[in-house]
């Protein structure tokens, strides 16, 4: 657990950029669900025989409208989580870097040179990706599987599950 007393200073200066990434791949999730309501609405009414013109134009701007929105924040949400994933992984390397100057030079004798060099590349690459594509893999996938059984649920007969 004293592992990750050395990140808290880190993610007390940088938690507004992990929260508002973590709170737009949440919207994105959202967002993602709404095309597919879009299209059955669309194909319902095809199958009616009440489907305009209009109606397909205002559907279809409502989907370009949704497109875009998602394009937006899926960028936006990519690059505060990336850009703070970067900077925990240079704040690692600055403070290994920072501690290994402070050894005394029998250390060096003891323990193999490249040891060293795989803690400041590897491990060090490792704790990047666990706080990007880890914390977004998690998130994105809790969030769009409890949305999507949520959505299946309100929308589909129950009868058919």
């Amino acid at each position: 657990m004293r592992e990750f007393l050395t990140l808290n200073d880190f993610f007390k200066n940088h938690k507004w950029y992990y929260i508002f990434g973590i709170l737009g791949l949440i919207a994105v999730d959202f967002l993602q669900l709404i095309p597919p309501q879009i299209l059955g609405s669309l194909a319902d009414m095809f199958q009616e025989g009440s489907l305009t013109v209009k109606v397909v134009q205002n559907y279809a701007l409502w989907l370009v409208v949704i497109a875009v929105a998602i394009g937006i924040l899926r960028f936006s949400w990519r690059y505060l989580v990336q850009k703070t994933a970067r900077s925990i992984e240079t704040y690692l390397r600055d403070l290994l870097y920072s501690h290994l100057q402070t050894l005394d030079s029998t250390y060096y004798d003891h323990h193999r040179i490249g040891d060293l060099m795989a803690h400041a590349t590897n491990d060090v690459s490792s704790v990047r990706t666990a706080f990007s594509l880890g914390l977004v893999m998690i998130v994105d996938a809790s969030v769009l599987t409890i949305a999507t059984v949520i959505l299946m649920f309100r929308t589909i007969d129950t009868r058919l599950v």
